[in-house]
């Protein structure tokens, strides 16, 4: 009797250890596709949003892409255009996923204009300029109408007061 409860512990087991196998690789599964689901409308938002960007950009008279310098203000991730995605939100601090933009800080914006979207833009190489200050300091953050203004020949694209 004693040999017969051991085979059907063992019989037990070694049904339930592969099925705890596959429901441990299935909630990885539903968990992953999360995750890239989540980079994916980052990706989506972000070309969403560069592309309004840019094309505010080429409106502005005398623009000449990659010929006339541009510069960002601000931070898209803090801008009046990001939100938090409550569905996700049990993603951000444990995966890196907190971000709601491709682009997470200043340098990555020429990065992404050039790589990603395959557009010829000149960075703005920054000089202390009091009248591009004041002038950018009363300019009101995208997607305002004027929050893409030309000064002294340098585009400003204002997204976040600073």
């Amino acid at each position: 009797a004693d040999v017969q409860f051991v085979s059907t512990r063992k019989r037990a087991l070694a049904y339930a250890l592969p099925l705890a196998v596959c429901l441990l690789l299935l909630d990885r599964t539903i968990y992953a596709n999360r995750l890239y689901l989540k980079k994916d409308l980052e990706y989506d938002a972000t070309l969403s949003v560069m592309t309004r960007v840019v094309d505010r950009i080429e409106q502005v008279e005398g623009y000449i892409p990659g010929e006339t310098p541009v510069k960002f203000l601000g931070d898209i991730q803090r801008s009046q255009l990001a939100m938090t995605r409550p569905a996700f939100a049990h993603l951000g601090s444990l995966t890196g996923t907190e971000e709601n933009y491709a682009i997470t800080h200043a340098d990555t914006f020429w990065m992404y204009l050039e790589d990603v979207m395959g557009y010829p833009i000149k960075r703005f190489r920054e000089t202390k300029n009091e009248e591009q200050e004041r002038v950018t300091d009363d300019m009101p953050c995208f997607p305002d109408r004027d929050s893409v203004q030309m000064v002294d020949g340098v585009v400003f694209v204002k997204l976040t007061a600073q």
